[in-house]
């Protein structure tokens, strides 16, 4: 074999090296390049500075990926079951969903009925046009729930007083 051979050799070995690095590089990318809705909550009060405050639950969809979605649907899944075909899913009527969120764009809801962070619930989901899941992290459901507890303790013993 001649230099130039070998020289030809690692050129083309060393290309093929690269090529590969770069398609596995590609199809790691294409994988993760796909929208992603982060859900956050608090519990709050909502005034207008003239009636009294009133009590609300606090939801916010952010759109941390690259890509658009589309928020379709938000509910949960409990852990007694319901009555209805034994299935333990429930949806939430929220205002202004369906809701085409762009990358880094929030969608943010107020509630006025709690039911929906009772200590039954499991986990919280939010669904894309695609039925893709989004979860709820599970270290802000809990927070919900205790918070939610907190509250209806605090309000009962101001109500016994």
């Amino acid at each position: 074999m001649s230099t130039n051979n070998i020289i030809a050799l690692c050129i083309s070995g060393y290309a093929a090296l690269v090529a590969t690095l770069v398609l596995f590089w590609n199809m790691y990318m294409y994988s993760n390049d796909r929208g992603k809705i982060q859900i956050g909550g608090f519990f709050g009060h909502r005034s207008d500075g003239y009636s009294p405050a009133e009590e609300i639950l606090y939801f916010e969809f952010v759109n941390s990926g690259r890509k658009p979605i589309l928020l379709t649907n938000f509910g949960g899944y409990t852990k007694k079951k319901y009555v209805q075909n034994g299935k333990s899913a429930f949806v939430i009527n929220i205002p202004g969903i369906p809701k085409k969120l762009e990358p880094g764009d929030r969608h943010q809801v107020t509630l006025t009925n709690f039911e929906c962070i009772d200590d039954t619930v499991k986990s919280m989901v939010a669904y894309d046009s695609l039925n893709n899941p989004y979860k709820m992290k599970r270290s802000i459901l809990k927070r919900l729930q205790k918070e939610k507890k907190e509250m209806n303790e605090m309000n009962e013993s101001y109500r016994a007083s």
